[in-house]
């Protein structure tokens, strides 16, 4: 219980400061939240099956679409 408590305390913390980093940089601050969320749990998600797999694809391929989504969301602010 106390692991998952700590957890989530440190996902929070990342969440709301690179939601803030996002917003800084001009996005929308529901986009920045949303973005921010699917970022961390893409990443983590991520890590996790590169260690099953013992591989980096899936680290790549979900830094790869994250730098398109971000990259499209600023050409939207544009």
């Amino acid at each position: 219980h106390q692991l998952a408590q700590a957890a989530g305390v440190i996902f929070r913390s990342w969440t709301e400061r690179l939601a803030d980093l996002l917003a800084t940089g001009g996005m929308k601050k529901n986009v920045a939240n949303q973005f921010a969320t699917t970022l961390i749990a893409a990443c983590e998600g991520a890590v996790v099956l590169g260690r099953a797999q013992k591989s980096r694809e899936p680290l790549d391929r979900v830094a790869a679409f994250l730098l398109r989504t971000a990259k499209g969301e600023a050409v939207a602010r544009g």
